[in-house]
């Protein structure tokens, strides 16, 4: 009898545990956003591009002609410094025509 007792209560206790199974996925999109456009006509003529380039150019072979030391404080002063006396290319001569 305690058998029998023991098998019924063994078949009502154990009944099915559910189980939770969880799956992750991982998507990537490859998505190419263009910025929209900076309408700012008033900033862009006020300054030549290829005009700063050039005077950019110019002052690295002024300072390098003069033995200067290529810091970042240097650099500021000098390109101040050669912009109140013409612009670097009229110092190194490369304005004159």
């Amino acid at each position: 009898m305690k058998f029998a007792l023991g098998v019924i209560f063994t078949a009502f206790s154990l009944h099915p545990v559910p189980v939770t199974v969880t799956e992750y996925q991982v998507v990537v999109r490859e998505v190419t956003v263009e910025p929209p456009p900076l309408d700012t006509p008033i900033a862009d003529s006020l300054v030549d591009v290829g005009e700063a380039e050039r005077q950019g150019e110019c002052l690295w072979w002024w300072m390098k002609g003069q033995g200067v030391e290529f810091t970042l404080n240097s650099v500021l002063a000098a390109g101040y410094w050669t912009d109140e006396l013409g612009g670097a290319c009229h110092l190194i001569g490369e304005d004159d025509e």
